[in-house]
């Protein structure tokens, strides 16, 4: 977005609104007020504001912490915010830094409306916001009662307009609506690798229940096959049908495989042989009654090492059938 320089700020040359209601860009900021604060304006005293603000809920930081001082008159508040100057260097990277915008509200408790002690509230309905300047690191604010809400009107530290807005309607909310929406460990589940202990079934598979496709495993003791194809035409002899027919998946170690520079390609063409595989073998009615067992080596990482792009995407292929 461009804009031009200015000794305090950056004239922005757009308007931002929640509703059309806002006056398209190139519309005219408020006037500069006369005096600040404004004549019989009363002083209140900040003495312990936070400390009260975190008993009613809120958690503000150090810097979210931004109010330096306020006065009441009649159904207006005026305020001053500025960055904390840990944070002053960041101010031209937005239009209104979110921790200043959100200091300019914290004085809405002085107001004849409300009662900061009671409970705390958050926006809930923005309506003619209109950003006229950029970059500001200090605000001079008068906040008004209305019908609705309140209207806000945001100065810099000059009395320079940087914010207007119409109307802002808060909605009260309960510290605990405040906390998270699902139990810690199981939001973490989403981000991390469990493994599954897996008890063996009792007894043993008789080798003649078994099939292994392709030349991998070879310490498997079992019937091998060049593929499916070739175990079918072993039914078609009369072979029985296998309880178990196991899969081998060959797969690439990443940095060793002389074909790694071709890895998608070798991606495409695992994972279409296998999809082939799956279908046809849900196709074969004659091995309704067996289980295909797919087996990857290195398809999830473990530890420092880096997974098998090959067998991992082959396992998110098998686990996508599974799903279906």
């Amino acid at each position: 977005m461009p804009y031009s320089r200015h000794p305090k700020v950056r004239k922005a040359v757009f308007s931002a609104s929640s509703r059309s209601s806002a006056s398209s860009p190139g519309s005219a900021a408020p006037a500069t007020p006369a005096a600040w604060p404004p004549a019989g304006a009363e002083p209140v005293d900040l003495t312990g504001f936070y400390e009260r603000l975190t008993a009613v809920g809120y958690g503000y930081g150090p810097a979210f912490q931004g109010l330096r001082a306020a006065w009441t008159a009649g159904d207006s508040v005026h305020a001053e915010v500025v960055l904390p100057e840990a944070a002053e260097g960041q101010a031209e990277a937005f239009g209104l830094h979110p921790a200043l915008l959100d200091a300019a509200l914290h004085a809405v408790g002085f107001s004849a409306a409300t009662d900061e002690h009671r409970a705390a509230r958050l926006p809930f309905a923005w309506t003619g916001v209109r950003l006229h300047a950029a970059g500001a690191s200090a605000l001079r604010v008068t906040l008004t009662v209305t019908a609705d809400g309140m209207a806000l009107s945001v100065a810099d530290g000059t009395g320079a307009p940087v914010m207007t807005i119409d109307s802002l309607v808060l909605r009260e909310v309960e510290a605990a609506q405040l906390g998270p929406a699902v139990d810690p460990a199981v939001a973490r589940s989403l981000f991390e690798l469990g493994w599954t202990p897996v008890t063996a079934p009792d007894g043993t598979v008789e080798p003649s229940a078994l099939a292994l496709l392709g030349p991998d495993l070879r310490s498997l003791d079992a019937p091998r096959f060049s593929g499916l194809a070739e175990l079918l035409t072993a039914l078609d002899d009369g072979r029985p049908a296998p309880r178990l027919v196991v899969l081998p998946v060959p797969g690439t170690v990443p940095g060793t495989d002389a074909d790694a520079a071709d890895l998608p390609g070798r991606v495409r063409e695992t994972v279409g042989r296998v999809l082939a595989d799956l279908q046809a073998w849900l196709a074969e009615d004659r091995l309704t009654d067996s289980r295909l067992a797919v087996v990857t080596r290195g398809a999830v990482a473990v530890g420092q090492g880096p997974a098998d792009p090959v067998a991992a995407a082959v396992r998110g292929l098998v686990r996508s059938a599974q799903t279906e």
